[in-house]
């Protein structure tokens, strides 16, 4: 449906709930960043953005980390 529906749209990583921090709590980091990849080039450059959340839990704090290593 997104890649039906993306012009105009944009999009955020999301919460630990989200489907790319899932993917790095579960330790796959590559096909985390292989997701990132898919909707930054989905959404384009500049309409998809990695989410960082600090409500003091120790795996956002995890998560957090491996999403700056993504981005770099």
């Amino acid at each position: 449906m997104l890649e039906k529906h993306h012009e105009g749209l944009i999009c955020l990583s999301a919460c630990l709930a989200g489907e790319i921090p899932r993917l790095i709590s579960r330790g796959n980091i590559n096909a985390a960043k292989e997701k990132a990849l898919y909707y930054n080039k989905l959404f384009g450059q500049g309409n998809f953005y990695l989410e960082m959340q600090n409500h003091g839990i120790d795996e956002e704090r995890h998560t957090a980390i491996q999403i700056q290593k993504i981005a770099a």
